[in-house]
């Protein structure tokens, strides 16, 4: 994934790592289950199981938001919260991975893509336990070529 000037790599999308829905998918699925069978064995109804029915179906929907798109000319990073957020390739200085507990709301594990002084950009801060690392080590080495 050389992402060079003018190569024709036109919207590369990265999804979340399937992994990040199993892992939703037993926190939810478990309670689910156990609703389900509560509600089938006992007096007590069907209205239970629609809370972890709901909380996991927005689990999917949450994860199926976060989307990378890359092409030769920006980088883009998209969540159901924040919506699309980019930046030009142009004005990108350097990315990094870091790991910090300081920011209540903001990811642990990020990738930080960091824009070149005096450009007018914000950094992009993409939450990295989301994606395949080998999909975030792509994307570092596509953004750190001749960037130096």
């Amino acid at each position: 994934m050389n992402m060079r000037e003018g190569e024709s790599s036109l919207g590369e999308s990265i999804r979340a790592d399937p992994r990040t829905y199993i892992a939703f998918s037993v926190m939810a699925g478990v309670p689910l289950m156990l609703a389900t069978w509560a509600a089938a064995t006992t007096a007590m109804g069907w209205l239970p199981v629609l809370i972890p029915l709901s909380v996991l179906v927005f689990a999917f929907v949450w994860v199926r938001s976060f989307e990378i798109r890359l092409s030769n000319k920006l980088i883009q990073y998209k969540t159901l919260t924040s919506g699309p957020v980019e930046l030009l390739l142009k004005h990108v200085s350097h990315c990094s991975i870091e790991t910090s507990y300081r920011s209540p709301w903001g990811p642990t594990r990020r990738l930080v893509i960091h824009p070149r002084p005096g450009s007018g950009a914000n950094a992009i801060v993409i939450n990295a336990k989301i994606f395949r690392r080998g999909d975030l080590t792509k994307i570092q080495r596509a953004l750190d070529i001749d960037r130096s």
